[in-house]
């Protein structure tokens, strides 16, 4: 090739490279042309002469690039080693440049973007050759990705941006061509027991080299970096998530380095990627894969960074734990895998409850909560196949760990009532869950065998234990949400449930009650919600399994009932009357008369609506019970009211055959009623009760039937009577007297014509026992009166 040649050949067609655009690697190419010389003028010049020595050297500098140029369009060309060497050249050149940038020479503002296009010659030529040689990217990707990585590491932000923005690129067009050239599967059922998808081919390696690029980049100490990685890796979940396929353990091995970064940003993106997992593509997961996301999902629930995250993850677990289990259930029914993977998975299941009941003991309160409410909504998995799963989980993780709270939080010390607080509604979520638990099994201990159900009846007794801790706990809100739990459970399994543990549950409640019914000092609104509990298992016992409905147990039922109406009726301090025409003494006094108009009448003001229901439930109670079993009980519930009416029954002879009830304790002064601050408001308080247990022994005989009230006559009439004529404070007052006179007054009327029913002789010991109580209660009013006319002279 002449000189003359060249001169025109190169100055055909000059390239201009202009460095100002925003695209830093794009060269813009500017054609200038110079007029080629006419033939004549050619012939007619001088001899051609050499170029100047700076344009020669311009014109091979270009030829040079020229030839680069194509070297990188067409690296598909050479062969892999000679590939590789090229990268590793272009990685040395990048060292080169980058190593002697200091920080602060280079910044985002910085305009001399041909100089920034310098730096990164290097790496933009290495993302040129990968994308021109997809088909062996993966022989290559070692090379490349140590590249990206050290570019994505530097210490200047600028350049850790560019490299995170060649990686991503990189990263979704590799991803695009190696599903494109694997095939697609959009489903969990084509999956072969390896993991692999039908058509994946040797794709599958190429994913995972792909996706474990990752984790190196995660490494770098930057924290925008970091978050940049993470970004991309959800741009990748969403664009590509159901053809990851066998890549899938891959990022399962790598979110666990996220949940352990000490920056919250971080594992907030971390937890936004597995919560795209768990709602989008969990069904293209194959079953290994489930068992390490759902690993995966408890260690972002540990980690102790971020709160929200921890919650997130948990409420994810709840997700994922269940289609486990759901899957567990499946193939314990069909059949379809061997015992020995079956066995890996109900490990795998157990070890994800363990570490959650692990979480129960977080400082964090909340997430506390959360984690023993997902290892118990786990746990209650949809098949009875589950069984085992359900039975270990109780009885080995929950139940202990009760155990082991309850002991712990006896000892916190009494400045610590704030964390006992905070402990204790960690435990009334673990009680209530283990109550759901069991009350499963239970409901389907028949079904596998009777050694699965004698494990299950094993678990009553520690199941009992820490039930009765829950109601000597000074939290009644505490023990009024563990009762309602354990009274669900009951009801569900009255029929199967053996009497042994029926009758200790039952002997449990009522000691317990009987001790807080004698403390003033406990809310009765609770005490109320716990007793229709109890009486909705009752009502459900005489429904379906009528031999558990023992006269020990109602007679224990109406102990509590009349207990707390009393305790009710303390709070009044009024004087409560019957309103029955030809019932109330002519020329009550103006104070007795304004008292009457304010009670209200004989069932208003009496009880309350709940204290209504309860009394209904027990009269259907006692009617399922045969004739002498009902009327000893109707008895018993008379005694049971008459025994807060003043009076003893052996101070009479009389009433000497009749027996005592069990006395009532007074309020303590230490009680916060107002009717206990004084003895007036005390004498006021105790006719309030009086006038109120008078007018529940009428309310209870005129629901009792006809069967029972000759039956019960003789006890109401002869307290009542007694009562009237008893001295002692309030004893001998009108006020107490008047209610008292008016229940007398309506029992006469009813149950003295049914009196006929019983036998002679027990008709001639009413009648002289009622004979007797009138005179002396005749007696009382005429002494009363003696001495008040007394008083009167003696005033004069």
């Amino acid at each position: 090739m002449t000189a003359e040649t060249g001169v025109k050949e190169d100055h055909d067609v000059k390239e201009v490279e202009d460095s100002g655009k925003k695209n830093f690697f794009g060269r813009k190419k500017t054609k200038v042309k110079n007029p080629a010389p006419s033939s004549s003028a050619a012939a007619a010049a001088d001899p051609p002469r050499p170029p100047p020595p700076l344009l020669g050297q311009l014109n091979r500098l270009l030829l040079l690039r020229r030839w680069m140029d194509l070297l990188f369009e067409q690296s598909s060309r050479l062969p892999e080693d000679a590939c590789i060497v090229l990268l590793t050249a272009l990685y040395r050149l990048s060292l080169s440049s980058l190593q002697d940038l200091k920080a602060g020479a280079l910044d985002l503002g910085w305009t001399h973007s041909g100089s920034l296009g310098e730096l990164l010659f290097g790496v933009e030529r290495t993302v040129r050759i990968a994308r021109g040689n997809l088909m062996r990217l993966e022989g290559l990707w070692g090379t490349i990705s140590v590249h990206l990585s050290h570019v994505s590491s530097h210490a200047r932000s600028v350049m850790r941006q560019h490299g995170m923005l060649y990686f991503s690129e990189l990263m979704n067009e590799a991803f695009n061509f190696a599903c494109s050239a694997g095939g697609e599967q959009g489903g969990e059922e084509e999956r072969r027991k390896d993991g692999k998808g039908k058509d994946e081919g040797s794709s599958a390696s190429l994913k995972k080299k792909l996706i474990g690029a990752y984790e190196d980049m995660f490494k770098c100490s930057y924290s925008d970096t970091k978050s940049l990685v993470l970004s991309s890796l959800h741009q990748l979940l969403s664009s590509y998530g159901m053809n990851i396929q066998s890549a899938w353990p891959s990022i399962l091995h790598f979110l666990p380095l996220v949940a352990q970064d000490p920056e919250s940003q971080q594992v907030r993106q971390g937890a936004t990627c597995l919560a795209y997992v768990c709602d989008h593509l969990l069904l293209s997961l194959s079953l290994p894969d489930v068992e390490q996301l759902l690993q995966c999902l408890l260690l972002f629930a540990s980690q102790d960074v971020d709160a929200e995250s921890s919650l997130r993850a948990i409420a994810m677990t709840r997700d994922v734990g269940r289609y486990l289990m759901g899957k567990l259930c499946r193939q314990e029914l069909e059949g379809k895998e061997e015992e020995r993977r079956r066995a890996e998975v109900t490990r795998s299941v157990l070890s994800s409850f363990a570490k959650l009941v692990q979480l129960g003991r977080d400082k964090r309160s909340r997430v506390r909560e959360e984690a023993i409410s997902t290892a118990v909504e786990m746990s209650l998995g949809p098949e009875d196949k589950c069984a085992h799963v359900m039975i270990s989980f109780l009885g080995s993780l929950l139940l202990p760990y009760l155990q082991e709270t309850s002991g712990w939080m006896e000892t916190v010390e009494q400045e610590k009532k704030n964390l006992h607080r905070q402990w204790l509604r960690t435990w009334s979520a673990g009680m209530r869950g283990a109550a759901k638990v069991l009350s499963e099994r239970m409901a389907g201990a028949g079904k596998g065998g009777k050694e699965e159900e004698e494990e299950v009846w094993g678990l009553w007794d520690p199941f009992l234990h820490l039930y009765k801790w829950s109601l000597r706990s000074e939290n009644m809100a505490i023990a009024c949400e563990v009762t309602s739990e354990v009274c669900a459970l009951m009801s569900r399994n009255i029929v199967q449930l053996p009497l042994s543990c029926w009758t200790r549950l039952w002997q449990e409640v009522e000691e317990r009650m009987r001790e807080l019914c004698e403390d003033e000092r406990v809310e009765i609104e609770r005490m109320w919600l716990i007793l229709s509990e109890l009486t909705a298992v009752l009502q459900e016992s005489r429904a379906s399994a009528g031999e558990k409905l023992s006269r020990e147990i109602i007679a224990s039922y109406v102990d509590m009932l009349s207990s707390l109406a009393v305790r009710e009726w303390r709070k009044k301090g009024d004087v409560l009357l019957l309103h029955s025409k030809g019932s109330v003494p002519s020329s009550p006094s103006p104070g007795e008369r304004g008292t009457e108009e304010e009670a209200g009448g004989g069932g208003e003001g009496l009880m309350n609506e709940r204290m209504a229901q309860q009394f209904d439930a027990l009269v259907l109670l006692l009617d399922s019970f045969s004739a002498a079993e009902k009327i000893d009980l109707w008895r018993k519930l008379f005694a049971s009211f008459s025994s807060v009416l003043p009076g003893s029954c052996s101070s009479k002879e009389w009433s000497s055959h009749l027996k005592d009830g069990k006395p009532r304790k007074d309020p303590s002064p230490s009680s916060s009623s107002p009717s206990s601050s004084s003895p007036s408001s005390s004498h006021q308080h105790s006719v309030a009760v009086t006038s109120r247990a008078a007018l529940a022994l009428n309310f209870l005989f005129e629901r009792a039937g006809e069967e029972v009230q000759p039956r019960v006559f003789e006890e109401a009439i002869l307290r009542l009577l007694l009562a009237f004529s008893s001295s002692g404070p309030g004893g001998a007052q009108q006020s107490l007297r008047l209610p008292v006179a008016q229940v007398v007054e309506k029992i006469v009327e009813i149950g003295i014509s049914q009196l006929k029913a019983l036998e002679e002789e027990s008709q001639r010991r009413i009648w002289t026992c009622m004979i007797e109580g009138f005179r002396e209660a005749i007696l009382c009013v005429e002494k009363k009166t003696k001495s008040e006319a007394e008083l009167v002279d003696e005033t004069w």
